[in-house]
């Protein structure tokens, strides 16, 4: 039961806020206060340990634990601690560390914004640096499970536990761990989970405890999975801190138990990410004057000072002792809001007549500019139909007088046929609204136009999909000689003058 409540407790509670209050003093049925506190300590359970202080003197009230409801998922960031053991004492510890990580990385559900890394680490171990960490199986936290578990699998160990006595071992280890842990964002759910045969403190020297403070400040739980050796009395040590930090402890050798729990508890790692939340009601004896009062709450053997305002008035309270006053108060309320209301209307309409009155005048001057306007727009547009007419009836005494009527000869299915142009202007294209039709799927709808302007004949693409060919050499616009040949498509068109 025991480890099984360790890595439960692993995984709910590896983020959670601090010590707060949250939200506001509900005051609604003063004297009665009530507030809801988040303790992130997840011992604490019951209000035997807890106690509200004013005075010196301890004030009665209610406490009551709540059910998270904003546990939404957060992406998580793990650190594994492998100690590096390599001793007949310990054998079959490395084993047994390699084998739970390798489960939990190919089998366990984990969620793909996830991260994890693991440190190797040594206990006295040759590390010339100062630093107990001596290999990382990743260059940073990595999603990558797969390329993880294979650096677990060819991992080696590389220390003996007697082979040099340097100030390093497993403490300095964890404290490592929290420096590396403290450099990921501080909003993901961040832990340390130690493989370990336990604590370090005895003959051979080596400190006895780590900075749990700081471990507490930035939310980083360490827990220990705790390998067996016969004859260490003082392992224990390590237990402490695991507790110290609201982590747990568990003791086996046992690989199938150690993964199965690791697996299945690992979905659990967000269901206290807050905390734990605790609603406290008391009576107050303060009067209603808006003053603020101080108590001080004790949780666990913390002290955190409170304050709220009392409330300066409730009108409910007024009315039940002025009731008349209430009563003519309402009626003359309700004849001003009246008076207001009919004012305001009265006011609305004459406002809106004078706005349909303006703007049926804006119209009326709007529909004469407009007739004004299109009466403008017609007369250029007869002046311009008129300078047209003029200039192509010029353009066609040219033709006449010079005898100016070029041929164009093409070849379509085999059949000849020439063309004359016979005005200054013409369109030529694969429909039959065009002068001159080309059945040919090559030419486009309206392909092009030939333009007499008074001098020489030019010809004009009009977008077509093929372009116009003169020559060899594709055009947009050209000036036409007598034996050019034209291409418009597939259609092959001699132009003779």
């Amino acid at each position: 039961m025991k480890p099984l409540c360790f890595l439960l407790f692993l995984f709910v509670s590896v983020l959670c806020h601090g010590q707060t209050i949250r939200g506001n003093y509900d005051l609604t049925n003063y004297p009665e206060i009530s507030f809801v506190w988040n303790e992130y300590n997840p011992e604490i359970k019951d209000s035997t340990q807890f106690t509200l202080i004013h005075d010196n003197k301890k004030i009665p009230f209610q406490l009551q634990p709540l059910s998270l409801i904003d546990t939404t998922h957060k992406a998580k960031t793990i650190l594994f601690l492998w100690e590096d053991l390599n001793h007949v004492q310990h054998a079959g510890q490395s084993d047994f560390t390699r084998a739970v990580l390798l489960d939990f990385l190919k089998n366990a559900e984990i969620k793909k914004e996830d991260k994890f890394n693991i440190a190797v680490f040594d206990r006295k171990g040759g590390n010339d640096l100062g630093s107990s960490i001596h290999t990382m199986l990743s260059d940073g936290f990595t999603s990558d499970n797969e390329q993880l578990a294979e650096a677990v699998k060819n991992f080696k160990p590389k220390y003996d536990f007697f082979s040099k006595q340097v100030n390093s071992e497993l403490y300095m280890a964890i404290e490592e761990g929290i420096d590396i842990l403290q450099k990921e964002p501080a909003d993901r759910v961040r832990a340390i989970v130690v493989f370990t045969a336990g604590s370090n403190q005895d003959s051979y020297g080596g400190r006895n405890s780590i900075d749990e403070s700081r471990a507490l400040s930035l939310k980083i739980p360490i827990y220990v999975v705790k390998y067996p050796i016969k004859g260490c009395e003082h392992c224990s040590n390590i237990d402490v801190i695991s507790q110290k930090t609201h982590g747990l402890g568990i003791t086996t050798n046992d690989t199938a138990l150690a993964s199965d729990l690791l697996n299945d508890c690992y979905e659990r790692i967000n269901a206290r990410h807050n905390g734990q939340d605790y609603r406290i009601s008391f009576h107050s004896d303060y009067p209603r004057d808006g003053s603020q009062h101080t108590f001080v709450l004790n949780v666990g053997g913390k002290e955190y000072p409170l304050s709220f305002s009392a409330p300066s008035f409730l009108l409910k309270i007024w009315i039940k002792e002025n009731i008349l006053w209430a009563v003519l108060m309402g009626i003359s309320l309700l004849v001003i809001i009246s008076l207001i209301a009919v004012f305001a209307c009265r006011t609305i309409k004459e406002r809106r007549n004078e706005i349909l009155t303006l703007q049926s005048k804006q119209q009326e001057v709007q529909d004469e500019v407009n007739v004004n306007r299109q009466s403008l727009e017609n007369y250029h547009l007869q002046i311009e139909e008129k300078e047209r007419l003029e200039k192509e009836n010029q353009i066609n005494k040219i033709m006449q007088d010079k005898n100016l009527f070029p041929r164009l000869q093409y070849s379509v299915s085999g059949k000849n046929t020439t063309y004359t142009v016979h005005k200054p202007i013409i369109t030529i294209g694969r429909d039959k609204d065009n002068d001159l039709v080309l059945l040919s799927d090559s030419v486009s709808r309206h392909h092009a136009k030939l333009i007499f302007n008074g001098v020489n004949f030019e010809i004009h693409d009009l977008g077509s999909t093929n372009k116009i060919v003169v020559n060899g050499a594709f055009v947009e616009q050209k000036v036409l000689i007598n034996g050019d040949i034209i291409g418009f498509g597939e259609i092959i068109v001699y132009f003779y003058i």
